[in-house]
């Protein structure tokens, strides 16, 4: 078995906390909320890049909140969860880069570095 050097992972307090500020990108839920990390790249002491990362309500009395429905609730599948989690985090980067509060000291992720598909009618 060979081992395998650890991916470089982006980390930043402030970027989790701009995060966190936002509405639940699953069920809407006013802000605050938590940022939660996409589950694909993590394991065995691996943190995920903090680019990865969405605002998922929390839980309260009474109520399941987001973040634990989609990482620990069973309730999807791994593959649908990397999904949902994909399209949040990447709708989350957006709406910060749109909002103009992508820091330029903020490295790029995948989208950012190659311009979108245009749709043709």
């Amino acid at each position: 078995m060979t081992p395998r050097p650890k991916a470089v992972t982006w980390r930043n307090e402030n970027y989790r906390r701009l995060v966190a500020l936002m509405d639940c990108a699953h069920c809407g839920k006013g802000g605050p909320s938590q940022a939660a990390h996409a589950d694909q790249g993590k394991g065995l002491g691996i943190k995920s890049d903090d680019r990865t990362c969405f605002p998922a309500c929390a839980d309260s009395p009474g109520r399941r909140g987001c973040h634990s429905i989609l990482g620990a609730s069973g309730m999807f599948t791994r593959d649908q969860r990397r999904v949902i989690e994909q399209n949040h985090a990447r709708n989350t980067r957006e709406r910060i880069r749109n909002h103009g509060l992508w820091l330029p000291s903020w490295p790029t992720y995948a989208e950012q570095e190659r311009p979108r598909a245009k749709h043709r009618r």
